[in-house]
């Protein structure tokens, strides 16, 4: 591209960011946002097969939908969505569909193809924008939109694999379109088109293709994108280019948006690979949509849902969640209006990506209604609640990371079971937490199991309301710690045949399925 063209383009990106972010500023109705978004998603839903025969009508109102619909999941859409990939039109959006995107199957293992229609390109686009003017309005930081993107487990360009997409996140979507594409954004690493290479590898040829191309954001989970700026700095390093963080290497690099894993573990790390003053923005979001974004300098603040890109949310309170999804549960998922802070709810979406009440498997807890932010908890699937407890993976991770940095530990990684006690087959509800912790090598003061599980146990127990009555009273045992070597959970991963891209460690079950083979890896006995 010429470079007169170049700074033209930068010019509108500039000019595009400033009136975005001053739209953005004036307060917005974010109900009457959601009332249109309805409004419009519904008469191109009315138009697919399977939901015209739901009973859904181009004119429905609301309390209608609610009552009509039920609420359903990516699995029971399943079939549908195999009748779109052999080429069937318009069965959960109008039209023909190409393009399908395959999750990394974090929660149960199993992973889910969806369809990626153009509207839900579109949506991506949207999201991904106002999330870029979110952060430059609370962080003062320009160029935003011009900046070359550098996502980490992306395919290499729109085209780089055929569908479904493996292991796709929602920078992958973003970056199927053709705006993503004029903009220079960068897709590292992608899926090698002839041989199937390890995680480790494709990051390792990213990291060295990188160093000498200077992009503006880096995006990914945030231990990978830490994983992947420390070898950009070796390459560099044995390039003659030392450098002790990548802003000093790049100086245009503006910073990171994260997703998939809350910050805190690895914030630290994170921050010392890309440099002082980087700018560092939580993005919640899944193949499904784009959701929230951080828009405060405080993360503890919440993420703005993000009410008009093109999605409609409701909520499930989690009190009233039931796994078997009864018709009569559709009328308790409430309206962005109805919601209320500091409670747990379950996340349902209708996308223009063919979705109609589906729950994508999260629970959030809102911090404020005016304007909407949330938290994510943690999956549905991984809340610890055998023994009453209602422990979120936030929970957990809020604990552990709090414990690591007040002894200066490096937390790499981390698992809890649920294991029963023995006694429990003769009807006594006891049992245990039963953590699987990973320090990085080298920890000053490495801590014994013991030790650590009753710190531990003592955070939980004063973050926790639930669990501490539930420890008080006896329906849980004291909490277990298993201190494993380095490199345990990524063995796991890649036994597993999950290693990289947006796979991750479950951090939370109430059974021992990931539990039972980190035990046969490190020798553990139960």
């Amino acid at each position: 591209m010429p470079a007169w063209l170049r700074r033209l383009r930068s010019l509108r990106l500039a000019l595009r960011e400033a009136a975005g972010a001053r739209r953005l500023h004036r307060e917005e109705n974010a109900p009457a946002r959601q009332d249109r978004t309805f409004a419009e998603l519904v008469p191109s839903l009315a138009r697919a097969s399977h939901w015209a025969a739901a009973g859904l009508e181009p004119g429905i109102d609301y309390a209608t939908f609610r009552r009509r619909l039920p609420l359903t999941t990516p699995d029971a859409l399943a079939p549908q969505v195999e009748r779109m990939r052999r080429g069937e039109a318009g069965v959960l959006w109008p039209g023909p569909c190409t393009r399908f995107v395959r999750s990394a199957g974090t929660a149960t293992g199993a992973a889910r193809v969806l369809p990626v229609p153009d509207a839900l390109g579109e949506h991506f686009r949207q999201a991904h924008e106002a999330a870029l003017l979110h952060a430059r309005l609370w962080s003062g930081r320009h160029g935003l939109l011009a900046a070359p993107h550098l996502f980490l487990g992306a395919p290499s360009g729109p085209a780089a694999a055929p569908p479904p997409w493996p292991a796709a996140d929602p920078f992958t979507l973003f970056g199927a379109t053709a705006v993503a594409t004029a903009a220079g954004h960068r897709f590292q690493p992608g899926p090698s088109p002839t041989t199937a290479t390890s995680w480790t590898d494709q990051l390792e040829t990213a990291a060295a293709a990188a160093w000498p191309h200077p992009p503006g954001l880096l995006a990914g989970l945030p231990d990978q994108v830490a994983a992947f700026g420390h070898r950009v700095l070796a390459h560099a390093a044995r390039a003659g280019r030392p450098a002790r963080h990548l802003r000093e290497l790049w100086p245009d690099l503006i910073g990171c948006l994260h997703t998939g894993l809350p910050l805190a573990p690895c914030a630290a790390e994170l921050r010392a690979v890309l440099g002082p003053g980087s700018l560092l923005q939580e993005v919640y979001a899944a193949v499904e949509g784009l959701f929230a974004c951080q828009d405060s300098p405080r993360p503890e603040d919440g993420l703005r849902l993000l009410t008009g890109s093109g999605l409609f949310f409701e909520f499930l309170p989690w009190a009233d969640y039931d796994p078997a999804l009864p018709a009569s549960l559709g009328t308790r998922a409430l309206p962005l209006e109805e919601v209320r802070p500091g409670i747990d709810y379950a996340l349902v979406v209708t996308t223009p990506g063919g979705l109609v009440r589906t729950l994508v498997g999260d629970l959030v807890r809102f911090t404020s209604v005016e304007p909407p932010r949330l938290l994510p908890t943690g999956r549905l699937e991984h809340q610890l609640t055998r023994f009453g407890e209602e422990v979120s993976e936030r929970d957990l991770t809020t604990c552990l990371a709090g414990v690591c940095t007040r002894h200066s530990w490096t937390l790499v990684q981390f698992h809890v079971a649920t294991r029963l006690a023995e006694a429990a087959a003769a009807g006594l509800a006891r049992g245990h937490h039963e953590w699987w912790v990973e320090l990085r090598a080298g920890t000053v003061a490495t801590p014994t199991g013991p030790h650590l599980a009753q710190e531990l146990d003592a955070a939980l127990q004063g973050l926790n309301p639930a669990y501490a009555a539930r420890r008080r009273t006896g329906k849980i045992s004291a909490p277990v710690v298993r201190l494993v070597m380095p490199g345990v959970f990524a063995t796991w991963l890649r036994a597993e045949g999950r290693e990289g891209g947006l796979h991750r460690v479950p951090r939370s079950a109430n059974d021992l399925r990931c539990a039972e083979p980190l035990a046969r890896l490190t020798n553990f006995a139960g």
